[in-house]
């Protein structure tokens, strides 16, 4: 996340909190709002590790599917005709270096500049086969960076981590805490609707991790993570359940 995102979260940030704790104190809102979005921060550059923490042996499985993509590709595109070639060329010419972007617009389609843009492409596909090949199927955990332990030593095989998501709401029923001396809670009411009644949830709590992570931009459901950050705020306090 470069500066500018993160300044605009703080602000958001700011602003919400201003709008769930209009009592609490300016410079406190402030450090509550900095200290929620680096800890947003932190769990984003965990979650995104923890995405990459695959085993080898996808890694290359991947990286192989890639390949026959590319190869596919080439296939595909060597049948293009003169009018495809030329809008494909002219898209495709910013992307590459200058040398060969000047070969290719003067060469113009139906010519060598055509067969130069599929040269590109079949290079691009034995790059990405020789890449599998070499990968190091004997790798370890890049976990084991931060831990000698047992755990540190597994790979993800989730296919969908919630890591900022989870931290981020465990510090919200935190900072909740902090500014309202109320441990946080999710009520459950009963609302008709036109099959009968169901269960909705609500509170105070739940309104501020829902707009703390429209603020912080964490794309997950605030009212699953605001019940997880509950039980885990009750735990690690000995809170009862009621």
């Amino acid at each position: 996340m470069n500066w500018s995102d993160y300044t605009a979260r703080r602000l958001a940030m700011q602003t919400v909190l201003k709008t769930h704790f209009p009592s609490v104190d300016e410079a406190e809102r402030e450090r509550e709002a900095d200290n929620l979005i680096s800890h947003r921060s932190t769990a984003y550059s965990l979650e995104r590790l923890e995405k990459a923490n695959t085993p080898p042996t996808k890694d290359q499985e991947r990286i192989h599917s890639a390949s026959n993509a590319v190869r596919s590709a080439h296939n595909h595109l060597s049948k293009v005709g003169w009018h495809g070639q030329k809008t494909l060329g002219e898209v495709v010419l910013p992307l590459l270096d200058g040398s060969r972007r000047d070969y290719v617009a003067n060469s113009g389609a139906n010519s060598a500049g055509w067969d130069e843009l599929l040269q590109i492409i079949k290079h691009l596909e034995a790059s990405l086969a020789k890449a599998a090949e070499a990968v190091d199927l004997d790798g370890k955990s890049v976990m084991t960076v931060f831990d000698a332990g047992p755990e540190a030593e597994e790979f993800n095989n989730k296919k969908h981590s919630k890591t900022t998501a989870k931290f981020f709401s465990f510090e919200c029923a935190d900072a909740y805490f902090r500014m309202t001396g109320k441990d946080p809670t999710v009520s459950n009411r009963q609302i008709p609707h036109a099959q009968g009644m169901s269960n909705e949830a609500y509170g105070p709590f739940l309104d501020f991790v829902a707009d703390a992570f429209l603020a912080a931009e964490v794309g997950a459901s605030p009212e699953t993570w605001a019940k997880a950050a509950v039980r885990n705020f009750r735990s690690k306090n000995d809170r009862k359940l009621p």
